[in-house]
Parts: structure tokens; C-alpha cells; sequence
């Protein structure tokens, strides 16, 4: 079955987020910490839908997804 676009960025700030900061920390729990994941995934593909995505850089699988997050994580 193949993954939603929201789907792999979500797992997507899930894998920068622990390579970034090691294990998780400074959330009360994993559940805590996999919704902070899943709601920036909700905002980046809101935001992706709303400026209207040019064909070559649209996600096509993991390491699209991975590499969107990445540069979406440098701005901040």
C-alpha cells in the first residue's frame, strides 16, 4: 500500500527530529512527542497545498519527504 504525502512527513519529522535531538526529550511522553510530529506534518502540508507545489518538487517517497523536512527544520 502506498503512503499519503502527509504520512511520509510525518515519519519524516519523526527520523530529523530524533537525529536532531538524540531521544526525545522535553515532552512528557512519546505519545506527546509523536503528536508534536504529526501537527508540524499537518502544517507543512497545508502549507505546501496552499503555495501550490512545482511538479519536481513534489514527494514521491521517503527520502523526498525526508529531504522537504530538512529543509523545512534549517528555516526555523
Amino acid at each position: 500500500m502506498a503512503k499519503t504525502e502527509l504520512q511520509l512527513l510525518n515519519r519524516a519529522f519523526r527520523k530529523a527530529m530524533k537525529s536532531w535531538l538524540g531521544k526525545p526529550g522535553g515532552f512528557k511522553s512519546k505519545r506527546e512527542w509523536r503528536s508534536w510530529c504529526r501537527e508540524n506534518a499537518c502544517a507543512l502540508e497545508s502549507i505546501r497545498s496552499i503555495e501550490g507545489i512545482a511538479p519536481h518538487e513534489e514527494i514521491h517517497d521517503q527520502y523526498d519527504a525526508d529531504s522537504v523536512v530538512i529543509e523545512e527544520m534549517s528555516n526555523w
